[in-house]
């Protein structure tokens, strides 16, 4: 009995599982709440390193195709660099740190991928149904802050007031979107009406949570995701289900976007404008009466504005001409100088510890050597991603290598203006994506 429950299939799976948990995981008074899912994460590969080797040391090596060594060798290649970069780095102590962290994200790479071959397929199609049920708390939990507040004027204050456990808004819905594609998998290859349902609804819930969080890229990537996927039901499927599935969809997000709209209001007498959703600038002055810049905001900067990260980015490529083989030592591009960035901003109090930009930010620390590094896992995932849809003959596997596409898009597109690479709650959907 003993010896049944703990075999790999289970172990496995249970591992998988507590590494989605991850966004329940408190701060516990830390700086950063990305410290304590390091140390959680941490934790748990810790664990389940010395169970995994006695569980699977005569077939590790068999299980890792040559793709998958070269995607394991991209990781540990940039691992490897940082490490070496603290021999070049303006502050080596900043560089052990930052590879700590990346050592964390390489060995849960391995990890993970060792898992997910482990289990079998209805328990991979259960994990699935796990993270959907962790975006249905997590949209509830959004909505319910919001439906609480309903009364107060939609402002910056109120959305920085929302209880969660990622570091920020822009994080949080990054975190959200990723989990969307998973349920989309669930909806085409589940058979059960009950758990399609739950999909369809948890899907159209992740719009109104996205909106409330005031959050642009969250919300576009969204957009593009289910346009894409309502796209490739009508074009590939052309079955009256999905027909059926395709409007009820298109109806149910409509409702939604409406009754956010409606939540909140910036003018008691009219719904909200979707530019109020996304402005900056909206605060709350005196006793509820509501100060709003959104008129002085053009349309073209509450939809498009970089909020900044231009300024971000300039600066990274200027360090990198300064050190462009090897960069300046990973975590050190917040020490290189930001005289030519302060003086473009409005205001000098500024310190930025990210780029807003995992590509650049690689570039400037660890040179074009680790730009090539990082990058490569990108290509390599995209390559093999959309091999699966061209190739696969199942239906099955097609459409689950077109919602793994959907999924590493979203993130593809967070890391090119957010860090997503130092958040553990969605680099780990990153990870089980890919």
């Amino acid at each position: 009995m003993q010896k049944k429950f703990f075999n790999a299939n289970r172990l496995s799976f249970i591992f998988l599982s507590l590494c989605v948990f991850v966004v329940f995981i408190p701060n516990f008074n830390a700086a950063e709440t990305k410290h304590t899912h390091f140390v959680y994460l941490s934790i748990l590969n810790a664990l389940f390193i010395p169970i995994f080797y006695l569980h699977q040391r005569n077939t590790i090596g068999k299980k890792f195709p040559m793709s998958v060594k070269l995607y394991l060798s991209f990781f540990l290649g940039l691992f490897f660099l940082a490490l070496c970069s603290s021999a070049w780095a303006i502050n080596s102590n900043e560089t052990f740190v930052s590879s700590s962290q990346l050592a964390t994200k390489t060995s849960s790479v391995f990890l993970i991928f060792l898992a997910l071959n482990s289990i079998s397929e209805k328990q991979r199609f259960w994990l699935f149904k796990l993270i959907i049920v962790v975006l249905l708390i997590e949209n509830i939990t959004v909505i319910q802050y919001f439906l609480e507040n309903k009364n107060l004027p939609r402002s910056g204050q109120l959305i920085k007031k929302l209880s969660h456990n990622y570091s920020n808004i822009n994080i949080m819905s990054a975190g959200l979107v990723l989990k969307v594609p998973f349920a989309m998998f669930v909806i085409l290859y589940e058979r059960n009406k009950i758990w399609r349902l739950i999909a369809l609804f948890t899907i159209t819930m992740t719009f109104s949570a996205t909106l409330f969080l005031s959050s642009r890229t969250g919300f576009y990537n969204l957009i593009i995701i289910t346009s894409l996927f309502l796209s490739y039901l009508f074009l590939l499927k052309r079955e009256k289900k999905y027909l059926r599935l395709s409007v009820a969809l298109l109806i149910l997000i409509g409702l939604n976007i409406f009754f956010t709209l409606n939540i909140n209001k910036v003018k008691t007498y009219r719904l909200n404008k979707i530019e109020q959703m996304f402005s900056p600038n909206l605060h709350v002055k005196g006793n509820n009466s509501l100060q709003s810049d959104t008129n002085n905001d053009s349309l073209k900067e509450v939809f498009t504005g970089l909020s900044g990260r231009e300024a971000y980015w300039s600066n990274a490529l200027s360090t990198f001409k300064n050190a462009p083989l090897l960069g300046v030592g990973l975590g050190n591009w917040k020490l290189s100088s930001k005289d030519s960035m302060i003086a473009s901003r409005r205001s000098i109090n500024i310190s930025p510890y990210r780029v807003h930009n995992d590509f650049l930010e690689f570039l400037a620390e660890l040179g074009v050597i680790g730009f090539i590094l990082f990058i490569g896992i990108f290509i390599l995932l995209f390559y093999v991603v959309i091999r699966g849809i061209t190739t696969k003959k199942k239906e099955n596997q097609r459409d689950l290598f077109f919602c793994l596409f959907l999924g590493l898009f979203v993130y593809l597109s967070d890391s090119i203006f957010n860090f997503p690479l130092e958040r553990p709650a969605v680099f780990t959907l990153f990870i089980l994506l890919s």
